[in-house]
């Protein structure tokens, strides 16, 4: 008889111990596709997620981490930044120097204040198409940002929006004058003067002042339709700081922050300055491999960030999710390698006597070997098939459970959004996505690699937990053999 009518033969003679044997592989197979399933499910999701979300980071330091070292605040630096944008993942990166200047005749928009000294936030930048206008937060609607060159040189060419422009009847080519001043804080908290802007006229009050002129060189509107601030989101003021928004060289910036530096009263003085990187990268699924590289290269206690905090409660779910399956999958295959080893032991053990007489009659130890595999495999491939559905099943069950009871279940706000995105990519930000988003995103397909990768491992346990105890047993001789008790 050849291997397949026999291994037909043993498995019909002992049905009780054959059904054992499938009932086995399939329970402890079915935990392993449970396992992989829910890893393909966090994946997918992840991956689905990251894809609707622009392809934006920066730079972050680690403050908790670096407290407990006992290392003091970092800054990022021009060298740090730039070293991180050479990264071929990156498709274009910049970083800005914000400063602050003052006009008695420039109106903000939409914002007066009634001492009739208006306070103007300027961003120094150094790329001809800054992050803002490659991310589509502003549109250029009339005249150009400077050149590189202008910017290498530090030009003094202004870009503002149209609705300051409209505000303060500006056109392109016209100049404005804005007052570079540094004030002395120590005397206005002497005198417990809690607003500034009630003396930053006062000439008591004023240490040094400039008086500085720019070229209106373009004007742009703001793309409030696709970002986070939106006036129903309670973050309306950041579009109107944007409206307010002076772009300079970064040069220009540069040179305000050292004149307020030097003039600035002693303790007053910042030494550091913000610099606000941003990363746009070539593709939304570089972004851990851009992580990874970017750690290396950087100081300790430096980090990578993006704005998956938007959909942050879901993976925090998901994480705790992965490492609980990561736990089963392992603890699972440990398991079906030990009982699985047993089991075959016991049943070699009772058929030892016959082979025994196959090894005595000059049958080959692999064809026994490979008669045994046959026999496991016939009854293992209906229990993987079974087994993979179930575990499919029951993960997706399981595992959308979970995710629901931990979404729903703590209150999420507004404000835990607000501290988790980086203020550098605030504007950035699509918006929060809801409860039911997030659940709705779940995505618990299997891709034709995840189940070949269930059923290769699943293969694997079981062909290792078969051949351990076969190899030990056919180390002996057919004499040896019959004589086991």
């Amino acid at each position: 008889m050849n291997n397949l009518t026999i291994t037909k033969l043993n498995i019909w003679r002992k049905p009780i111990k054959s059904l054992t044997l499938f009932l086995i592989i399939f329970l402890l197979i079915t935990l392993v596709s449970g396992a992989l399933s829910i890893q393909s499910a966090i994946q997918n999701t992840e991956r689905n997620l990251r894809s609707e979300l622009p392809p934006m980071a920066t730079l972050i330091w680690n403050a908790q981490e670096a407290e407990r070292a006992s290392e003091g605040w970092q800054w990022a630096t021009r060298e740090m930044i730039e070293k991180v944008g050479s990264l071929p993942y990156v498709k274009a990166f910049d970083f800005s120097l914000a400063v602050n200047l003052y006009s008695d005749s420039l109106k903000r928009f939409n914002q007066f204040r009634e001492n009739g000294v208006e306070l103007f936030s300027l961003k120094g930048i150094n790329n001809s198409s800054p992050i803002y206008l490659q991310g589509n937060i502003i549109s250029l609607i009339n005249g150009r940002f400077p050149t590189q060159e202008e910017l290498d040189k530090g030009l003094p060419l202004a870009v503002i929006s149209r609705n300051l422009a409209v505000a303060n009847s500006l056109e392109i080519g016209s100049i404005i004058s804005l007052e570079n001043k540094v004030h002395d804080i120590e005397k206005m908290i002497s005198e417990g003067i809690m607003d500034p802007s009630f003396v930053w006229q006062k000439e008591e009050f004023i240490l040094a002042r400039r008086t500085l002129e720019f070229e209106v060189a373009g004007l742009f509107d703001i793309n409030l339709n696709s970002n986070y601030f939106e006036s129903e989101t309670g973050m309306s003021w950041l579009g109107t700081e944007l409206e307010n928004q002076i772009f300079i060289p970064y040069l220009i910036a540069e040179d305000i922050f050292n004149f307020d530096l030097v003039h600035a009263s002693d303790g007053f003085r910042i030494e550091e300055m913000y610099l606000e990187p941003v990363f746009i990268l070539e593709d939304f699924r570089d972004f851990c491999s851009f992580s990874e590289s970017a750690v290396e290269i950087l100081p300790d206690f430096w980090e990578i960030a993006d704005l998956s905090a938007v959909f942050g409660p879901l993976l925090s779910a998901m994480n705790n999710m992965e490492w609980l399956a990561y736990l089963v999958l392992w603890i699972t295959i440990t398991s079906t390698v030990i009982i699985l080893s047993l089991l075959m032991t016991l049943f070699l053990r009772e058929r030892r006597a016959e082979n025994g007489i196959y090894l005595a009659l000059g049958k080959s130890k692999s064809s026994l070997i490979g008669q045994t595999l046959m026999e496991v495999l016939f009854l293992a491939g209906p229990a993987l098939l079974l087994a993979l559905a179930a575990g499919h099943f029951f993960s997706d069950l399981l595992s959308r459970h979970m995710i629901e009871q931990t979404l729903l279940n703590p209150e999420r706000t507004m404000d835990w959004l607000l501290y988790t995105i980086p203020f550098e990519l605030t504007l950035f930000n699509p918006g929060m996505m809801s409860i039911e988003e997030m659940i709705a995103a779940y995505d618990t397909s299997l891709s034709l690699s995840t189940i070949l990768s269930i059923f290769g491992l699943g293969l694997f346990v079981i062909l290792v937990a078969t051949i351990m105890p076969m190899a030990y047993l056919l180390q002996l001789n057919p004499k040896k053999i019959l004589l086991i008790k």
